[in-house]
């Protein structure tokens, strides 16, 4: 027993001993690294409208890489980060470089795929509710509907820099702009609401990133202010090739109420800009008023 406990007090004073000592560091598997550099080379067609929108001569919209974008980066459904966007060198570059660090919530290997997704979304969605009717600016298509996807394969994985390598993404737009005016008895109505319906009801409202797959429904798009100006509504229809028809509701500033609808034939339905400016509705409420009605018995 004195021999056992002897040998105990001296496993206890070599624990003690080494504690005072400098540990070395356990090494930590490089494979378990949480943030990764992505780099990947971008690029699009020039008849296929992803990224900057540009309008030329009222009819042509013409597409390109600006500065500062930014695209998300998702591992299937999961959002690990995102990259931004530095063009080549022109005016407006059709090829760009992405770059940026990636944080991988599940370990990355060489040949797995990665989905891009433009335009960054804070809340890493892919929907096209909340519009506001405009072509640029804040809040407009170019910044939060231009949606452009891309899948790319992981090709190399530098574990000693912490850096992924993938194929080159060629970005494919995922929806038609549409342009509509709205007119009554000959006159632009200001629109400050608009409700769009599909007959065939195709019209996405969201869709699975990993998929395609979408939510339709009918969408609303709601102006900063009442305009006569041409109203700018990012569409995603699954219907490509039978004629449809649009159906809106426009409430003016007003709170005026009207309905009308368009046909679309298709051939249009899977052009990058399509344009109906003079669309006839109908008028169904009159112009609120705030007098007093006196009360007749």
């Amino acid at each position: 027993m004195k021999r056992y406990i002897s040998q105990i007090f001296a496993l206890l004073g070599a624990i003690a001993w080494s504690g005072c000592q400098e540990m070395e560091p356990v090494p930590v598997p490089e494979e378990e690294s949480a943030v990764w550099m992505l780099t990947v080379q971008a690029s699009k067609p020039a008849d296929d409208g992803t990224k900057g929108l540009d309008l030329v001569a009222d009819k042509t919209l013409n597409v390109y890489w600006k500065a500062g974008e930014k695209v998300n980066v998702f591992l299937g459904n999961d959002y690990v980060g995102f990259l931004e966007v530095t063009p080549e060198a022109g005016e407006k570059p059709l090829n760009a470089m992405l770059s940026g660090p990636i944080s991988l919530s599940s370990l990355i290997s060489v040949g797995d795929e990665l989905t891009l997704l433009f335009p960054r979304h804070a809340s890493y969605l892919w929907t096209y509710e909340g519009q506001n009717g405009l072509l640029t600016g804040e809040g407009s298509i170019e910044d939060c509907y231009d949606y452009a996807k891309a899948s790319v394969i992981v090709s190399e994985k530098d574990a000693a820099h912490g850096t992924l390598v993938t194929s080159r993404a060629s970005f494919r737009t995922q929806q038609s702009i549409y342009r509509f005016g709205f007119m009554y008895g000959g006159t632009a109505i200001p629109a400050k609401t608009v409700i769009l319906s599909s007959a065939l009801g195709q019209i996405a409202t969201s869709c699975n990133i990993a998929t395609g797959e979408a939510v339709t429904g009918s969408l609303t798009v709601v102006r900063p202010t009442a305009s006569t100006e041409l109203t700018y509504v990012a569409i995603r229809n699954g219907n490509t090739t039978q004629d449809d028809s649009f159906s809106f509701t426009v409430y003016d500033g007003d709170g005026v109420t009207y309905e009308g609808s368009k046909a679309i034939p298709a051939a249009a339905l899977d052009k990058g800009f399509v344009g109906a400016k003079s669309i006839a509705m109908d008028r169904l409420g009159a112009e609120l008023s705030s007098a007093e009605t006196a009360q007749v018995l």
